[in-house]
């Protein structure tokens, strides 16, 4: 088993990139016997592999190796394994001729790692030696990764926690940037509505104050948490969906001649990790709907209330007629202005006119070069 470790992590030869063992073994009076009497012989292979990164180099071991000393049997099996079979192929390798080549002639055992892969193994090494520590606690070898039936033992009966919270936490800033982008494009329509009611209130100002009436004040913002959401995080901490991912995988794992049992360990994991990915992401889905559901409905109550106070700062003025001392003569001189007009008794003068129409905003204007007042009420426009 020891020997399988080795030859899956150690990289030694000039076609891949090789590992040296330890200073600490490399001493001239070193032996087995010696180096067993203080730790065990799986301790002394683990020592040389425990941290390959310090000892990646582009030579081989043999060229490193000072010719004074006898070699190692770490390296006596290095040079043996090398003389006899091949390099793996690179794990980014997809002809498959090509893998067929090299198991045939390797005999399906590879001494070394492929150059390509030394970034990757860099990469992934923190991994690799949590990995290797944990199947060294349990007595297991690393092929046992891949013949292992899923959640039996010594593995554990379900997705570790940890782990499963990284996918819940993926899943769910995936949610979160979707959902700001179609809330923000709500909330963009609903400012810009609102933007053009403070512009009225501006306009209608000088109005009301001419007039001495008090203009409507403009409706109170209400938070987002005053609107209900329609959605209840259920089997915690998981969540419905992805229980039943996890009781269903667990169940699958437990029977025998089953499809579950014709996967490799690897293919289960994945097919168990994609059913989970899937159980978050239909449940952040319905979160997602619930909460856009519920700023929907925060616009729809703006907008409302927004178009109600447009309505009302103009009908308070128009109604302002026998009420309002100026404003009642305001109209009156309007009126009066109205039937001086040259288009008094055409179609479009007669359209809404009465003798009440209050003016709402009365402002001076410049026509070519000439100068005048314009005159808007709720239904017409008078230029004097």
């Amino acid at each position: 088993e020891a020997a399988a470790l080795v030859q899956r992590i150690k990289a030694v030869g000039a076609t891949g990139f090789s590992i040296e063992p330890p200073q600490s073994i490399l001493t001239d009076d070193a032996t087995i016997s010696s180096v067993s009497s203080s730790m065990s012989y799986l301790k002394s292979i683990s020592d040389a592999v425990y941290s390959p990164i310090t000892y990646l180099t582009s030579s081989s071991p043999a060229a490193n190796v000072s010719s004074r000393r006898p070699l190692t049997v770490i390296e006596l099996m290095s040079s043996e394994l090398l003389r006899k079979a091949i390099s793996s192929p690179s794990v980014g390798t997809t002809s498959r001729s090509a893998l067929r080549a090299a198991k045939q002639k390797s005999y399906g055992i590879y001494p070394a790692l492929s150059r390509e892969d030394s970034p990757l193994v860099k990469a992934s090494w923190v991994f690799l030696k949590d990995c290797i520590g944990e199947l060294d606690s349990r007595c297991l070898s690393y092929t046992s990764l891949g013949i292992q039936p899923l959640f039996q033992y010594p593995a554990l009966p379900t997705l570790d926690a940890h782990f499963i919270n990284q996918i819940k936490a993926l899943c769910r800033e995936s949610m979160i940037v979707s959902l700001i982008k179609a809330a923000s494009d709500l909330e963009v329509y609903a400012r810009e509505f609102e933007v053009s009611t403070g512009n009225l209130d501006q306009i209608l100002r000088p109005t009301y104050e001419s007039y001495k009436l008090a203009p409507p004040r403009l409706p109170t913002p209400v938070p987002l948490t005053a609107y209900p959401l329609d959605y209840h995080e259920t089997s915690p901490p998981w969540g419905p969906h992805v229980k039943e991912a996890l009781e269903s995988a667990s169940a699958s794992s437990n029977e025998e001649g089953g499809v579950q049992s014709q996967l490799s360990s690897f293919e289960q994991s994945a097919k168990v990790i994609s059913s989970v990915v899937a159980g978050f992401q239909r449940q952040n889905d319905m979160e997602q709907g619930a909460r856009l559901g519920r700023k929907n409905l925060q616009v729809m109550d703006r907008l409302a209330k927004m178009q109600s106070h447009k309505r009302d700062s103009i009908a308070r003025i128009r109604d302002s007629y026998g009420e309002n001392y100026l404003a009642t003569s305001a109209a009156d001189d309007f009126h009066s202005l109205r039937n001086k007009s040259k288009n008094i008794g055409s179609l479009t003068d007669r359209i809404h006119a009465s003798p009440n129409e209050v003016p709402l905003l009365i402002c001076n204007v410049l026509v070519g070069n000439a100068a005048g007042t314009c005159y808007v009420t709720h239904s017409h426009l008078l230029f004097n």
